[in-house]
């Protein structure tokens, strides 16, 4: 069975797009905005002073988010998520 491609032209160059790499931009989108979603509610909960941040990168790092991930949706580097993870789950603050 063949996949259905679309085609468009770009500067007189032909530009093929599978139905995956369709499927894969609009899967990043839907990932944006659920960062989005979980951000909002982050930040809704920091205002209120229910929970700290460290919280919230444990309970997102326990759910499996990947450092990069967890850091675009707090809004903190990387690196810096890998290591409150590493001195968080060491026991130290």
């Amino acid at each position: 069975m063949r996949t259905p491609k679309s085609r468009a032209v770009t500067n007189g160059a032909s530009v093929v797009n599978t139905r995956e790499e369709i499927h894969s931009n609009n899967n990043d989108a839907s990932v944006r905005r659920l960062d989005a979603i979980i951000r909002l509610l982050i930040e809704k909960q920091l205002a209120n002073k229910t929970l700290q941040k460290k919280d919230y990168v444990l309970i997102l790092d326990s759910v499996g988010l990947s450092s990069r991930e967890i850091g675009t949706i707090v809004g903190q580097p990387s690196k810096d998520i890998a290591s409150w993870i590493k001195r968080l789950k060491a026991g130290k603050s």
